[in-house]
């Protein structure tokens, strides 16, 4: 397994711890907004453990079709288009999911629900009067938002690079500190006169296409883009890391 897919299969598994609690949050809000003095009470069939599980099951589901959606296919297939083209197939594969998870749910929690199999009359009923639910548009409108945001987190992720990206969360430089690093320069020799045959427009969808390429010989390097300037890309190791299996030559020789 290369370390790109590494990184995403650790993306995978936060996604799904986040959206799992995510479930549980929602519970929460439901429970609270319920017993406030506005509220006319709670139901004699309303259950908090079960809204719980219900919830919690939504956002592991959610993860394992939704969040291996973003990570594997989405982020890969289209890493080298503009964000709002992204977010509009998101939110398409998003209402999808929520769709098939809807239909999923039901068919766990109604045989559960009525001590019935789904084929019994019964439960039918129950399973179509579950799919009408009004409370399937509050979460669609609740786990969008919660899709958005991973979806923008994934996209910033990408673009800073990992480390420097929970370095950035996390506030380690907020203050300056001293860094023993290796910085290595990348550009495309003859720059000029390859901008000059090519025009304007044709030679920037050159250098969309050349940073793209690298960037997986980046991420398998154990590298960070700490900048961009014009045609160039300033790259950088901590010490460490970057004499490690030689990983900044490797990374030269990856791009050849």
């Amino acid at each position: 397994m290369n370390r790109q897919t590494k990184i995403r299969w650790k993306q995978l598994k936060i996604i799904i711890i986040c959206w799992m609690i995510m479930g549980l949050l929602i519970t929460i809000h439901d429970w609270l907004l319920l017993h406030t003095a506005d509220s006319t009470g709670v139901s004699d069939q309303y259950s908090f453990i079960g809204t719980a599980v219900k919830n919690v099951g939504a956002g592991l589901i959610g993860a394992l079709i939704g969040g291996s959606t973003l990570v594997f296919y989405v982020n890969v297939k289209f890493q080298d288009k503009p964000y709002g083209y992204t977010l509009l197939i998101v939110s398409s594969v998003f209402v999808a999911i929520v769709m098939l998870v809807t239909v999923l749910m039901g068919v766990i929690v109604v045989p559960i629900q009525t001590g019935r199999p789904l084929s019994d009359p019964v439960s039918r009923t129950a399973y179509i009067t579950f799919l009408k639910d009004t409370s399937h548009v509050k979460a669609l409108i609740a786990w969008s938002f919660v899709v958005f945001i991973t979806q923008l987190l994934l996209q910033v992720n990408s673009k800073f690079g990992q480390p420097d990206f929970w370095n950035l969360i996390s506030g380690k430089y907020n203050r300056p500190k001293e860094e023993r690093r290796i910085f290595m320069f990348v550009d495309i020799n003859s720059s000029t006169s390859i901008a000059e045959k090519l025009g304007d427009e044709k030679y920037h969808s050159l250098l969309k296409d050349f940073f793209a390429d690298i960037t997986s010989p980046i991420l398998e390097n154990k590298g960070s883009i700490y900048q961009y300037v014009g045609d160039e890309i300033v790259l950088t190791w901590p010490l460490s890391e970057g004499i490690r299996d030689q990983s900044c030559i490797a990374f030269f020789f990856a791009c050849r």
